[in-house]
């Protein structure tokens, strides 16, 4: 796989490639991502089929410092090389990724962050619910997130313009210099619906093939 794919997600938090280039590279390398074949064997390794395009691998077995992945059809992934930080399942500033990430969870931590507020629910405060047993803390843990889903609305629907003006200066201070300022760029979302749809938006790159070989 070209340097420039293995290394894109740095060059662009770096500041060396363009965000428009990162997602060019990212739909360029998913043609090399291995295939697992079947499930783990009894040690916890699994055996990877090398990525094909009309039956044939999709880089040049032959050339020059081809490795052991690229030269046969499969290779055997050892247990070390697929525990949590190599089985994400979605790349990393990809447009699966940030779609999980931006709303979904952005949203969730939020929510947690209220219902755990010390001023309010604290629903992680043992002391404020001084009780034994699952069912009266499952109880207690229900009431404290209707009194958070409450306090929301009842916040939302005070708005004013001039609370707004407020929350959206001290939003815009807290992400400043942030990795997810970008996902609050309109044009982020542009870009993320031309990755979608698939097109390929790759230039051609004189670069040399690098491998990472799985030992």
């Amino acid at each position: 796989m070209p340097g420039g794919l293995i290394s894109a997600t740095k060059d662009h938090l770096e500041g060396r490639i363009s965000r428009d280039m990162l997602f060019r590279r990212l739909v360029e390398r998913k043609r090399y991502l291995g295939k697992a074949n079947g499930k783990p064997n009894a040690n916890g390794a699994v055996q990877y089929i090398h990525p094909t395009e009309r039956g044939r691998h999709v880089c040049n077995p032959e050339r020059k410092g081809a490795q052991k992945f690229c030269k046969q059809r499969t290779v055997l992934v050892p247990r070390s090389k697929l525990d949590l930080k190599y089985r994400q399942k979605f790349s990393y500033l990809s447009a699966e990724w940030a779609r999980l990430h931006y709303a979904g969870r952005s949203s969730i931590e939020g929510f947690n962050g209220q219902l755990k507020n010390r001023k309010k629910a604290a629903a992680d405060e043992p002391a404020r619910v001084p009780v034994r047993g699952y069912a009266v803390k499952y109880l207690a843990t229900a009431m404290a997130v209707i009194t958070t889903n409450t306090d929301i609305v009842k916040r939302f629907d005070e708005r004013t313009e001039e609370t707004l003006a407020g929350e959206a200066k001290a939003r815009a201070k807290r992400r400043e210099g942030a990795s997810a300022e970008v996902y609050h760029d309109p044009q982020f979302w542009i870009d993320l619906t031309l990755e979608e749809a698939g097109r390929d938006l790759l230039e051609p790159e004189e670069e040399e093939d690098e491998q990472v070989e799985v030992e």
